[in-house]
């Protein structure tokens, strides 16, 4: 009898000890958006901006110094984060271009090269990036989408 009680209190106490690490483990929303401000500070300063997907299970953060003379086209930073997997998905930068979310799980980044003029889009390139399953596809010119 007095062994059946142990191994109850024994069982009881592993099953506690599991729910209990198992519910530490998750981290409220709040929690996960300090973490996201943290690799946002980390990675370009007080200077970023964030942008969340149509669900908001990614967020694209976005980070730019300002220009000057010395440095006219600084470079624009950015990454996308898993907000549930916690995880850095891509990270890129280039010195002309734009950022955005496509749909909610497309990014198109567009990169330019030099000045271009209404007629000529043969100075832009970039990519389709596709976050949930990591593949990356050629941007199409303008005049062939």
């Amino acid at each position: 009898m007095r062994d059946d009680m142990l191994k109850k209190s024994f069982v009881s106490l592993i099953m506690i000890i599991l729910l209990t690490g198992c519910a530490a483990s998750q981290k409220t929303s709040a929690e996960k958006e300090v973490i996201l401000k943290k690799f946002s500070a980390d990675r370009f300063g007080a200077s970023s901006e964030t942008f969340y997907n149509s669900d908001s299970t990614y967020a694209l953060i976005v980070g730019q110094s300002k220009s000057t003379s010395l440095n006219p086209n600084p470079v624009l930073r950015f990454f996308v984060y898993d907000i549930k997997g916690e995880v850095i998905v891509i990270e890129d930068g280039f010195s002309s271009g734009r950022v955005f979310w496509k749909d909610k799980s497309h990014i198109e980044v567009t990169v330019t090269h030099g000045i271009v003029s209404a007629e000529d889009d043969d100075n832009i390139s970039g990519y389709i990036y596709d976050v949930s399953s990591g593949t990356r596809s050629a941007l199409k010119p303008a005049s062939q989408r």
